[in-house]
């Protein structure tokens, strides 16, 4: 939506005086697994939301884009952060209030922050922590939720979800195993997985003008994207305030 709150909150103010519709490509909360997690939350199937965790780790991204804004300061937040940040905002629907950061150039060479840890004190009694990487060697994207009576496990990339409470036994284990790589097959088969969030840019954009149609609210709102913005800001300043 923006890099600044400031500027977030300009753009919903303009938007809304001047009765335009505007719709934040966070396509990411489209995902199936992370739709259902949003629905185990409000079951109380987990209980309380203790903690939540969420993780992107991958290698630098030239392959797709020799862009200049890759090297800016913050592109990494900015990015693909920004979408993981989505997440918590869609899972809590709360604003942040304090955060503690770690932002750094692993590598000295850079000149950009590709290592970005942060632990988010939410609304209520959840914390969250964040870990954005453009420097490791493995991919990783996933998030996981702790609660009073269980605790979720999403594989982002692979649109998996698993729910666990209590001591899951080995037969549990192997259970979870056997369902998710039917699932990859499926979607190996489907060539879903090989388009990654790109399939869901897809599914925003219809939503979006299938509520223009309707004149009903876009799936995701200025207010939604705003709360994210806050929660990039707040990772920013607290940085900076880290660093000095």
């Amino acid at each position: 939506m923006a890099t600044s709150l400031e500027d977030a909150e300009r753009l919903a103010r303009e938007c809304s005086s001047s009765k335009v519709k505007v719709c934040i490509m966070h396509q990411y909360r489209l995902i199936p697994c992370i739709q259902e997690a949003k629905k185990t939350i409000l079951r109380g199937s987990v209980g309380n939301v203790l903690a939540i965790q969420t993780t992107a780790h991958s290698e630098f991204p030239m392959k797709w884009s020799d862009a200049s804004w890759l090297r800016d300061k913050w592109s990494l937040l900015d990015d693909i952060g920004v979408h993981y940040l989505d997440i918590l905002n869609f899972f809590t629907e709360g604003h942040p209030r304090r955060a503690f950061v770690t932002a750094r150039d692993v590598t000295g060479k850079m000149g950009f922050f590709n290592y970005i840890q942060a632990v988010i004190d939410l609304a209520g009694s959840c914390v969250a922590y964040f870990d954005l990487s453009w420097v490791t060697g493995s991919y990783e994207a996933s998030a996981q939720l702790f609660g009073t009576s269980g605790k979720i496990d999403i594989d982002v990339r692979n649109d998996f979800l698993s729910e666990s409470h209590g001591n899951p036994t080995p037969f549990d284990e192997i259970s979870t195993t056997v369902r998710k790589a039917r699932h990859t097959f499926g979607r190996v088969l489907s060539k879903e997985a090989f388009r990654g969030p790109l399939l869901y840019h897809d599914l925003l954009i219809r939503s979006f003008l299938e509520s223009i149609a309707r004149n009903q609210e876009p799936p995701v709102s200025a207010e939604e994207g705003k709360r994210t913005v806050e929660y990039m800001e707040m990772i920013k300043r607290a940085a900076i305030e880290e660093a000095s």
